[in-house]
């Protein structure tokens, strides 16, 4: 009986649809992969893989069709997601056929090997118009509504006039950015249909990357409180703290803006390089913060400090500071949060 109910304690819901939300770099790309996976195995949600593993199956499942992707975008219709009337040329000649679009697809393929699971992931899902890309086949992925289940509906296609229902080893998963659409302005009937798990910056993965120095490591682990000493976590923590109080919470900076820049010694441990860093600030973050500000520099001067912008330059050139910045920098960045 112990061993019964261990067990239960590490079991999760497996929700048939569920989309990962929150602001960008937060690792929604990654884990949407990490979930499809345990989605294909029907095994536990939290189990851990390496990342290697991911990407070989990941891409592995991709190309044999039991996963299929896709990125919503304001012109996607009712026709490229479930079916539509469309050209095609043959013998010289214009035909119009119907054509199966990518949900159409992989649901057929997934009636066709029920011992099988698989997953559609839609990236981007709130920058498309959800009522009409899915049209009535929005109550059809309900799990309750799917074959073989109590409430199970079958519905009749426009197009092609075909009985269409959903099979239950159909699985989700949608990523949505909410530094481009809140997800209280998300549709409803799409809101009760799926549950929701945000993903927010990760401190500590960026706490245990090092700083090199002037080929030196820098160990943000020390005790001692040396200008040398610089806590990336920390660092973001601070940057984030200004941004949620003058932006707002769903324009945060993710780990994976400064993640991207790190790279392992010998011995396998993170570390990212001083001039790295700066390179992050530069290319990455400020431009990020200029598009979230619309390029007011009085409030990205409030956010990073004088050691990065000049509010009183005229030109975008002069405004930004050559970014060559020490460590003592930085941590001024964080002492003033």
């Amino acid at each position: 009986m112990d061993e019964i109910i261990k067990i239960l304690r590490g079991l999760t819901m497996i929700y048939k649809n569920i989309i990962l939300y929150g602001p960008p770099g937060t690792g929604k790309t990654y884990e949407t992969r990490r979930i499809a996976l345990t989605r294909i195995f029907g095994i536990n949600e939290d189990s851990k893989f390496n990342p290697i593993f991911i990407k070989f199956f990941f891409d592995h499942f991709l190309s044999s069709g039991q996963i299929k992707f896709v990125t919503f975008h304001p012109s996607y219709s009712y026709e490229d997601f479930i079916e539509g009337i469309k050209p095609e040329i043959q013998n010289n000649s214009v035909i119009y056929t119907v054509q199966d679009g990518i949900f159409k697809q992989i649901v057929e393929e997934a009636k066709k090997h029920p011992e099988q699971n698989f997953v559609l992931i839609i990236d981007e899902i709130n920058r498309g118009n959800i009522p009409s890309i899915f049209g009535e086949l929005i109550t059809l992925i309900e799990e309750d509504k799917r074959d073989g289940e109590q409430n199970a509906v079958e519905v009749t296609l426009p197009y092609s006039r075909e009985k269409f229902s959903v099979p239950k080893n159909l699985y989700i998963i949608g990523t949505m950015n909410t530094a481009d659409k809140s997800i209280a302005l998300l549709d409803i009937a799409l809101r009760r249909r799926f549950s929701f798990r945000e993903l927010m910056p990760n401190y500590d993965i960026l706490s245990k990357v090092e700083v090199k120095v002037d080929g030196q490591k820098s160990y943000n682990n020390t005790s001692n409180n040396t200008s040398n000493n610089l806590d990336l976590g920390k660092l973001l923590k601070a940057i984030n703290k200004k941004i949620s109080e003058k932006i707002g919470r769903n324009y945060v900076i993710g780990h994976a803006y400064l993640l991207q820049y790190a790279e392992k010694d010998n011995s396998g441990k993170m570390y990212i390089s001083l001039k790295n860093l700066n390179m992050a600030f530069r290319d990455k973050i400020i431009p990020l913060l200029q598009e979230y500000t619309n390029d007011d520099w009085e409030l990205m001067y409030d956010i990073l400090g004088k050691e990065f912008i000049n509010v009183g330059e005229l030109n975008i050139e002069d405004k930004l500071k050559n970014l060559e910045l020490d460590i003592s920098a930085f941590n001024n960045l964080i002492s003033t949060s």
